[in-house]
């Protein structure tokens, strides 16, 4: 299943509800994103999900991983 990416019709959108589609070990795939992914010299954009920190966002095929790490803050945000 492809990642819908959200960041190129909203770019400077902060929040997002949308469904995790798959979580293993500490990489998870999402439904929609509003996280960029590295790419072409750009980083990736940073943020949290849920109670998790995501320090980088990855392209891998059609699809864009991210490995959060545990924070104290629930709010999902870019």
């Amino acid at each position: 299943m492809t990642v819908k990416k959200i960041f190129w019709d909203d770019p400077y959108r902060t929040t997002l509800t949308t469904t995790v589609t798959s979580v293993q070990d500490n990489v998870v795939t999402l439904k929609e994103t509003i996280f960029f992914a590295f790419s072409g010299g750009q980083e990736s954009d940073r943020g949290r999900i849920g109670g998790f920190e995501v320090l980088e966002a990855k392209k891998v095929g059609t699809e864009i991983l991210r490995s959060p790490t545990a924070t104290t803050s629930r709010k999902a945000t870019r």
